[in-house]
């Protein structure tokens, strides 16, 4: 774990996205996939621009 200053504000968000894509043709199912992304976002403000 990391300690920021004290004067600092932080704030860390992790985050899932899914997403599916479907191909049809002719009302027949050709493909199916599905994607899932991971990320995070660190966010330090000193109170300042």
């Amino acid at each position: 774990m990391y300690r920021f200053p004290d004067n600092l504000f932080t704030d860390v968000r992790i985050e899932s996205v899914y997403s599916t894509q479907i191909l049809l043709e002719n009302l027949e199912l050709k493909q199916n996939k599905t994607k899932t992304d991971t990320g995070a976002m660190i966010r330090i403000y000193d109170g300042n621009r």
